[in-house]
């Protein structure tokens, strides 16, 4: 439908509407959770509506949980309201909804969304509600397509804005795009003051998006935003990943927290303040970033945002850009509340997603970004601003940066004199130190082509560099100049104390670094001190303090570069009793040497706590890194290969260090490889390798496993997920005993199949089947009769038997047999004739002749 409600009619909705605030949210009887879910399937995904609204209908609403769709499919006269309840659809007349509404809705109109979300909020509240957004996505261009019609990000801010407005409704809890291409800043920005979390995926999603069984079912009264949001995540990837629904694809999915966009606004506004800046010296390195940058699909100009400024940071030389980008990646990674990808074997690289893109066009952008919030940011500037011809005016005719002497004898200083060309007004000066570190920053006012006297005089001795860059009065680069290798001796030593590490025996005479120990374990704490400058320190004293007690810990000599290390032992921390609590340490170190540098160096501080044999606690996330297909080893036989899974352990709170054992459940004549895990940090990681029985049967397996700590408490639980894809097989045997023939048909396949069987006989032999179109289960068999055996001679004859599979057009058996024809004179004799044979084919798996297709 298109767009056709003029500006009165549009007032008449919006006045025809309940306008009373809904209040009930705060009603301790209504149930948790409302999903609201907006289905624009008028479009090539009309199919694909029904299947999704099958997977709602798998849970259905509950005590805790409302789920509530608006559909349009691809006729005419079929938009529908669907309380969605378990196995059931409770359809609701659309004009409860608005008044003038009859059965053919426009999706693309905000309106539209609108209306449906005063109705669902009214009719189904909930204390905290889901938006989901249903259909082809575009980015911020357009979602909700419906023929020529669709919802713009702007239109989408404007229906939730009155909608709030209308009901009083607090902002909802997540908002997601199941739709292609929605995870991009400039969408999560625009809506971020309606939701506490936003959805989207960097990538196309397939046609069969996400996977509502797998989630909604987890939607109760005791679930967190952070828990929703990894469920949302982890369920859609983990659903392709594990192979329980097929793709062609590679998948991504976000979900962000929209209290932590503003910070990520004001740095993005930064950074692109950084790279605008250096256009007329670097444009071709930004041009190269930009190209390196992880794309997705079709859309060459929706880039990660994250993996931007990686590109930016590593081709762009300018310090004050790389200081930016990395400051930008914080506030992104502060805002990603849960990301995940998968990368399909030989399908399109994804493993540099990070949750969001930004639009990116190299020729400025499109018509209807500048709609957008984004248009006060100063990244809209840089996108127009990209492809104009930006040149630099000014450059640096010569510099002289060198070491010097300010009166110590050594060459304590870096002075810095030059010359340029052009009328630039401004000059800054960075120095770096051996770390990578600017430590001291310079900026000032130029003019005459000259600068001169520009003097910088590190804390420590080493090797330092400089950048010196040139700006116009519109803040535009004009030049740029680095140089390393700038030796400075202060003549000091300079001593440095590393942080201390806990060791603990972990096994038999072997220490490892840990956190955290339990009583009666054996442990010692070690810490070292340098001495980073360029003469030696004398007469050095460690003084470590700790409880009520200390020790000191005393060196003659430490050359320059060279270190040494203390101790405390397990006696000298706990005595002859340890007990529970935390041990917190103090390290001073001294030298005679009354002018050593930099003396905030020479003091740390280290903790960790003593817990009892008690059991520990953790959580698990089993991840798999490859999908069971169907193999042939080379002698022909059919077999699973190994799956894959990492486990990530973390720690439920602050505990001691562990040696972790895990029992699998595992069905019968499945395989699996697994280590104990030595547990030192609080999230550790490792591989199982799990191999699935050719007997299993098709469909989602769940392998559950408990993790057991180093004194056998159960500390934990966990599941890996195993698909097991459906192959196709049938085998047939018959057997002739008299005037009694029997077929048997074996289905070889792992999962339920249909079969059909035909024949053709000799002429002169007559023969009926009692069946000849059935179901079996994975593995079944059944014997299928005939009568009406008449034969015209005591002769032979041949009966031809096929079986064919409805499941797998490519799946058959055939038989052919022998049959002993008996005159009429012979049929009441008691001899016994008998002629048996067996035709068993092999197996074939269904990947190898479906086709699939992806949302776009």
């Amino acid at each position: 439908m298109s767009k056709k409600l003029s500006i009165a009619v549009t007032f008449f909705l919006l006045s025809s509407l309940v306008t009373i605030p809904n209040n009930t949210a705060a009603d301790d009887n209504i149930p948790e959770w409302g999903v609201y879910v907006y289905m624009a399937g008028d479009n090539t995904l009309y199919n694909e509506l029904t299947d999704d609204l099958n997977e709602m209908k798998m849970v259905g609403s509950n005590e805790d949980l409302e789920i509530v769709a608006l559909t349009d499919k691809i006729d005419n006269n079929d938009s529908h309201a669907y309380h969605i309840l378990q196995h059931n659809l409770e359809e609701k007349d659309l004009d409860e909804i608005n008044n003038t509404w009859e059965n053919e809705l426009d999706m693309g109109d905000g309106d539209t969304l609108r209306d449906f979300l005063i109705w669902a909020s009214n009719e189904f509240p909930a204390k905290r509600k889901i938006l989901i957004i249903w259909n082809h996505g575009s980015g911020w261009e357009k979602v909700a397509e419906d023929e020529d019609s669709f919802l713009t990000v702007p239109e989408i801010r404007k229906s939730i804005d009155e909608y709030r407005e209308n009901t009083g409704e607090s902002a909802f809890a997540l908002i997601g795009f199941d739709a292609c291409l929605m995870g991009m800043f400039e969408i999560m920005y625009e809506l971020r003051e309606h939701a506490e979390m936003i959805h989207g995926s960097e990538a196309y999603e397939p046609l069969e998006g996400w996977t509502y069984n797998h989630l909604l079912y987890k939607l109760n009264k005791n679930l967190n935003n952070e828990e929703l949001a990894y469920h949302v995540v982890n369920d859609y990837i983990e659903s392709y990943r594990n192979g329980s629904v097929y793709t062609s694809y590679s998948v991504t999915s976000a979900v962000v927290a929209t209290n932590k966009l503003n910070s990520l606004w004001n740095e993005l506004n930064n950074f692109t303040t950084e790279i605008n800046s250096v256009i007329p010296i670097f444009k071709n390195e930004l041009d190269e970033a930009r190209s390196d940058t992880q794309r997705f699909d079709q859309n060459p100009n929706y880039r990660d945002l994250y993996d931007l400024t990686l590109k930016i940071e590593k081709e762009v030389p300018v310090i004050s850009v790389k200081e930016s980008a990395r400051e930008l990646r914080k506030k992104i990674n502060e805002s990603i509340l849960f990301e995940d990808h998968w990368k399909k074997p030989e399908k399109l690289n994804v493993e540099r997603a990070h949750g969001m893109t930004i639009y990116f066009p190299p020729n400025g952008p499109k018509t209807g970004y500048n709609e957008l919030e984004i248009k006060d940011n100063q990244w809209f500037d840089f996108l127009t601003n990209y492809n104009n011809e930006v040149n630099s005016q000014s450059y640096f005719e010569d510099i002289n940066a060198i070491s010097t002497d300010t009166g110590t004898g050594y060459n304590d200083s870096v002075s810095i004199n030059g010359t340029y060309v052009g009328n630039p007004s401004n000059l800054k000066l960075r120095m770096i130190d051996p770390y990578g570190q600017t430590i001291e920053k310079l900026e000032q006012n130029i003019s005459g082509g000259t600068f001169s006297d520009l003097f910088t005089q590190p804390k420590k001795s080493g090797n330092y560099a400089i950048e010196i860059t040139l700006y116009d009065d519109e803040g535009y680069l004009q030049d740029y100049y680095y140089q390393d290798e700038l030796f400075v001796d202060l003549n000091l030593p300079d001593l440095h104390l590393e942080k201390p590490i806990l060791l603990c025996e972990t096994s038999n005479e072997i220490y490892l670094n840990v956190k955290h120990i339990s009583i009666d374990d054996t442990c010692f704490v070690e810490g070292e001190v340098k001495n980073l400058g360029t003469v030696n320190a004398e007469n050095i004293t460690v003084i470590i303090e700790y409880g009520d007690k200390d020790k000191i810990v005393e060196h003659s000599l430490l050359n320059p570069n060279n270190s040494f290390n203390w101790t405390l032992n397990n006696n000298e921390i706990f005595g002859e009793s340890q007990e529970i609590g935390e041990i917190r340490i103090n390290v001073t170190v001294t030298s005679s040497d009354l002018f050593e540098i930099d003396s905030e160096n020479n003091r740390t501080t280290f903790a960790f706590s003593v817990y009892d044999k008690s059991s520990h606690a953790y959580n698990s996330v089993a991840k798999n890194l490859n999908t069971i297909e169907l193999e042939t080893s080379p002698e022909g036989e059919y077999y699973f290969p190994w799956l894959e899974s990492e486990i990530t352990i973390t720690d439920n709170f602050e505990q001691s260090w562990d040696l972790l054992n895990f029992e699998f459940d595992m069905p019968n004549n499945w395989d699996i490889e697994s280590n104990s895990v030595l547990h030192t940090n609080e999230e550790s990681k490792f591989i199982i390798r799990i191999k699935p029985s050719i007997t299993s049967g098709n469909g989602e397996n769940e392998v559950t496993f408990q993790i057991k700590d180093r004194y056998g408490f159960v500390s934990g639980n966990g599941s890996v997920n195993i698909n097991i894809p459906q192959y196709y097989g049938v085998s047939i045997a018959a057997q002739q005993i008299d005037t009694d023939v029997k077929l048997l048909i074996t289905n070889t396949g792992n999962g339920e199949d249909t079969f059909r069987i035909t024949k053709e006989l000799d002429e002169g032999l007559t023969l009926y089947l009692t069946e000849t179109y059935f179901e079996l289960g994975a593995f079944e068999t059944r014997q299928i009769e005939t009568q009406g055996f008449e034969t015209d001679e005591d002769s032979k004859y041949e009966a031809y038997f096929s079986v064919q599979s409805i499941g797998n057009k490519n799946i058959s058996a055939d038989i052919v047999l022998d049959i002993k024809g008996m005159s009429k004179d012979n049929e009441n004799n008691n001899l016994v004739s008998t002629n048996t044979i067996i035709l068993i084919l092999g197996i074939i798996g269904l990947g190898s002749f479906m086709a699939y297709q992806r949302r776009i």
